[in-house]
């Protein structure tokens, strides 16, 4: 069980909010003037583009790229200046 908890922890540095405010389009999608969100692209709705592959491409995205920021901080920090 201490992978769980380092994992945990690695997911605390990922900036919520963003992840949040991606989430909340969905609900704006929903409740948004003329139906935009049933707008539809090829077949599909807007809603469904946006939650299905938008959003958690936008999410895997920020996730890594705020790992590999808090590793380049680590290394930054553990390596000794000459």
């Amino acid at each position: 069980m201490q992978g769980t908890a380092e994992a945990v922890a690695k997911m605390l540095d990922v900036p919520i909010a963003v992840l949040v405010l991606l989430l909340g389009g969905v609900v704006l999608l929903t409740v948004a003037p003329f139906e935009i969100g049933t707008i539809r692209l090829a077949g599909v709705s807007l809603l469904w583009w946006y939650a299905a592959l938008a959003v958690p491409v936008a999410a895997v995205t920020v996730t890594v790229t705020a790992l590999l920021r808090r590793d380049a901080r680590r290394r930054a920090i553990a390596v000794p200046s000459e």
